[in-house]
């Protein structure tokens, strides 16, 4: 087994195939790096897909979602939290998201309700 230096990581390989591995800092740094470019493509390719409408939702007039709204139960609830909570999946303050978009969703509705 031989060692090369790359930069402040140590790769490791063996004599015959080609298997290295990374170890130390290097590998923690790439890992966080790799973790941030994902959580913020995934945002942004979401934001795209929500171009006018919520991700995975229909159109609907102003009435027809406060109908919706009205109308929503329980398991409603459910489903739309289980929704928020795929949408953030893997963002360290996850509850927090999902809290403030159900938050503003219903300030929104309230608001929609007031014009009437």
């Amino acid at each position: 087994m031989s060692l090369l230096p790359v930069g402040d990581a140590r790769v490791y390989y063996q004599d015959g195939p080609r298997m290295s591995m990374m170890t130390g800092p290097k590998m923690d740094l790439m890992k966080e790096q790799l973790v941030s470019w994902w959580l913020a493509t995934r945002q942004r390719l979401i934001a795209a897909l929500e171009e006018g409408y919520p991700y995975r939702s229909t159109e609907q007039s102003p009435e027809q979602q406060v109908q919706a709204f009205v109308n929503m139960q329980g398991e409603d609830w459910v489903a739309l939290t289980d929704r928020l909570k795929e949408r953030f999946k893997g963002e360290p303050d996850q509850a927090d998201l999902v809290q403030a978009e159900l938050t503003k969703y219903q300030q929104r509705m309230y608001a929609l309700m007031g014009r009437r």
